[in-house]
């Protein structure tokens, strides 16, 4: 079934000029107000415990454990153009689904909280819609209260909150903590947001968790803490924007994109630290990732891996491969081709465990490294390239004395010796903007000179040389 959120772990900034004006138009534009078109009409729903029953339309029996069969009522008192309801402070245990139809609003106050009951068994989600068949719209779940899972006490694999073919949707400042499964689970819906969210400790699952045709979604200002995935968008999600969001700690990537037409997605301005990876994109394309923060992560910190015309621009990505000293990297490319990875900021750090390169790519073909920073960005080396047609270019801390070869008598930066000459191919097979520097040593004899002659042989088989001689 849909939404039920059942998978594994299979795995354990400095942005553009246009940054800015992405999160102008998300707060201002996307980020929608919260109140229903239709909030006319609201109905109050009190626990047995809370401080004023008296205020309440509906009041949960003392002792009950179904008490979203109260708060279903509720909903159905609703006019059927929709409206609001509202849980005042307290407990309300439940054994069932609270079930949303369209145009309507349901508020979790402060120190409400809606918790699954002890040895629950099965999948049904603690908040999801009404219709999963046809779909809903303009549904708007609010904080500041919690959805609390019981994960150590239930035996089923519920979501915490499960939206199906949902759209114009908005699910806003709760604590939604200890599913058994994704905190929030999004399946086949699209222009929702997801905004300010606590989503924590689901371990082996998702905080956010967004599967098959959800697209122009907006996922914002979240904290996603030690959950399996923070954040993770699989299979046909296009055009979403995970924007300002802190994934900490979470067992697999921090941000994950994976799967077939996964594509054209905007992370930026995201903080990913303490994850095992930071940010994983996998056999996707042309998404954009600007302006995060990857840091102190168990392997790599952005992992792009047979996926293709990817961004990776102006990223601050230091101390990863923390699992493991030399182990990882801060950006690793595997399979990938015509991405661009520019002006990163990469670092090794001063912890023991340090990453290997400031920038790896294993394989693939035709993909740009230009204008990053990379001074001391890895153990190993600062950049390794074993890809293809790579254009390596303007990267401070990789310098082409790296590439040069000489003959056996000559030594690089000393004299003495006059060398033969030597050819030697670029490890990335293009190499541009890069300086020669020749230094003769030594005394002349009279009538001496000495000639130094740089060619250059292109692909298809002309050449251009520069010489210089000296007296």
């Amino acid at each position: 079934m849909p939404g039920l959120g059942l998978k594994r772990v299979h795995r354990l900034g400095f942005a553009p000029h246009w940054f800015s004006e992405i999160l102008n138009a998300v707060r201002a534009d996307i980020t929608p107000d919260v109140q229903p078109t239709t909030s006319a009409a609201t109905v109050i729903v009190a626990a047995s415990d809370s401080k004023d029953t008296t205020r309440a339309d509906f009041v949960v029996p003392a002792g009950s454990t179904s008490a979203q069969t109260v708060i279903n009522q509720a909903i159905s008192a609703l006019p059927d153009v929709g409206g609001k309801v509202v849980l005042l402070e307290g407990t309300y245990i439940v054994d069932g689904s609270i079930v949303l139809p369209s145009n309507v609003h349901l508020e979790v106050s402060q120190g409400a909280t809606i918790k699954l009951k002890d040895a629950f068994s099965g999948y049904a989600p603690i908040i999801t819609n009404a219709d999963w068949v046809n779909g809903n719209t303009n549904i708007t779940i609010t904080g500041p209260g919690t959805i609390d899972g019981n994960k150590e006490n239930v035996l089923g694999y519920p979501n915490n909150i499960s939206l199906v073919k949902v759209n114009n949707s908005c699910i806003k400042d709760l604590v939604v903590k200890d599913p058994r499964a994704d905190a929030i689970n999004l399946y086949n819906s699209s222009n929702n947001s997801i905004i300010n969210n606590r989503c924590l400790n689901s371990r082996g699952f998702a905080g956010i968790y967004l599967e098959d045709l959800c697209n122009e979604n907006v996922i914002i200002g979240n904290i996603c803490y030690q959950n399996g995935y923070g954040i993770y968008l699989r299979s046909n999600c296009t055009q979403n924007i995970i924007a300002m969001n802190q994934c900490l700690g979470n067992l697999a990537s921090g941000i994950s994109l994976e799967g077939i037409d996964t594509n054209y997605n905007i992370i930026t301005g995201n903080i990913c630290k303490g994850n095992y990876t930071g940010i994983m994109i996998e056999a996707s394309q042309a998404n954009i990732t600007t302006g995060n923060v990857c840091q102190q992560n168990g392997s790599y910190g952005i992992y792009l891996v047979f996926s293709r015309y990817e961004n990776v621009i102006g990223n601050l990505v230091l101390e990863n491969s923390q699992a493991t000293n030399t182990a990882y990297d801060n950006i690793y490319l595997y399979g990938c081709s015509y991405t661009v990875v520019q002006n990163n900021i990469c670092r090794a750090g001063n912890l023991v465990n340090k990453p290997r390169y400031g920038i790896n790519i294993i394989s693939g073909a035709g993909n740009v490294v230009q204008n990053n920073d990379l001074y001391s960005a890895g153990v190993t080396s600062n950049l390794n390239n074993a890809g293809t047609d790579t254009i390596i270019q303007n990267n401070r801390g990789y310098s082409t004395e790296f590439l040069k070869v000489t003959g056996a008598s000559v030594a690089i930066g000393t004299g003495g010796a006059y060398g033969s000459a030597t050819a030697f191919t670029p490890v990335s097979g293009i190499i541009r903007g890069f300086d020669v520097n020749i230094n003769i040593g030594g005394t002349f004899a009279a009538d001496e000179t000495v000639t130094v002659k740089i060619e250059t042989v292109f692909s298809d088989g002309t050449t251009a040389f520069v010489e210089k001689s000296f007296t």
